[in-house]
């Protein structure tokens, strides 16, 4: 799992400790809303938006929260690194144009895909490029968290400081 924490190093004074709370997952909030427009913005052909959609905001204690995905590549997407197959031999790597976003050579029925030398093809004879195969992949690091937070920093900020408790009732203190 790959995530960031929203804490409050101490008590603020006068406020009590449900709205710090309420204002550490506000802020949380607002990190998770970065996070996903970061993985959207630009919006590219392939993508479909499961990584964006993956990430939640939590409350993790008295005075801190978590914003965090339990999609298991959301770390390599994050900090790069190589991928290998963890069974068979190759990987199979979407050809641009080839097939519908999220479809992946199981999907497909038996007899639809055949190989010819480091490629999958649908059709007859050369048939219509689909797959690439690979042994490995290597993905650079996007440093989408990093972005997020610096983008999220200011206006978590601004949450956190904009508790504060009024004495009175429920009806503004008449």
């Amino acid at each position: 799992m790959i995530g960031a924490k929203v804490s409050l190093g101490r008590p603020l004074d006068g406020v009590d400790h449900q709205t710090l709370s309420l204002g550490v997952l506000r802020a949380a909030q607002h990190l998770e809303g970065a996070i996903r427009q970061v993985l959207m913005t630009p919006s590219k052909a392939g993508r479909t938006g499961a990584l964006a959609r993956s990430w939640r905001a939590r409350s993790s204690g008295a005075l801190s929260a978590e914003v965090a995905s339990n999609s298991i590549y959301a770390h390599i997407q994050d900090e790069g690194g190589r991928i290998t197959p963890k069974t068979g031999k190759m990987l199979a790597v979407p050809a641009h144009g080839g097939i519908a976003v999220g479809k992946w050579p199981r999907h497909w029925g038996k007899g639809q895909l055949h190989r010819v030398g480091s490629t999958l093809r649908s059709g007859k004879g050369a048939g219509v490029l689909q797959y690439y195969l690979v042994k490995s992949v290597t993905l650079p690091a996007r440093h989408y968290t990093d972005a997020a937070i610096a983008q999220a920093q200011d206006e978590m900020a601004e949450i956190m400081q904009g508790l504060t408790v009024v004495k009175g009732d429920s009806n503004g203190g008449r």
